[in-house]
Order: C-alpha cells, then structure tokens, then sequence
C-alpha cells in the first residue's frame, strides 16, 4: 500500500525538483573568456625599462615609420637579432 504524501511534503518535494532543474541549467552557462583555437599564435611579453624622454623618441620614430610603437621596438628587436 503506498503512503500518501502531505500537500506540504508534496512543495517541498516540488522545489527542490526545480532547484535541481536550475542547478543544471546554471552549469551549462560557463562565462569567462573563449578558448582560443588550436594552433593559435601564443605570445610573451619582455618588460623594457626606458625614461620618458627614451619613450617619446621612440614613439616619434615609430609614426615616421608608420608603425604601432609595438610593432617598432619588435622590428628593430629582431634586425638586431639576424645582424648578430
């Protein structure tokens, strides 16, 4: 013979059931960053300590080179590199 349940026995039951339902639902949203694609180009970074006056002349070079002053220092970087 089954027991019967309570009416409050019953909504308690009845929430937990739909907690359970968010619980899984709320795993499946993972925020965060995306993941890169394999093969993706990985960089590093190398800290270089310069004045501002250093700086500045630097960045004036990079315009008249058109270039990002990223892009500068790391092409002046790796012809250094190949002359040596």
């Amino acid at each position: 013979m089954a027991v019967k349940k309570s009416a409050s026995a019953k909504k308690i039951a009845g929430k937990r059931a739909k907690a359970k339902a968010v619980k899984k639902v709320a795993k499946k949203n993972v925020g965060g960053r995306p993941r890169r694609a394999s093969g993706g180009a990985s960089t590093s970074s190398i800290l270089i300590r310069v004045t501002n006056v250093e700086r500045a002349v630097i960045e004036r070079a990079a315009q008249r080179a058109g270039k990002t002053l990223t892009a500068f220092v790391r092409d002046a970087v790796l012809s250094l590199s190949e002359t040596s």
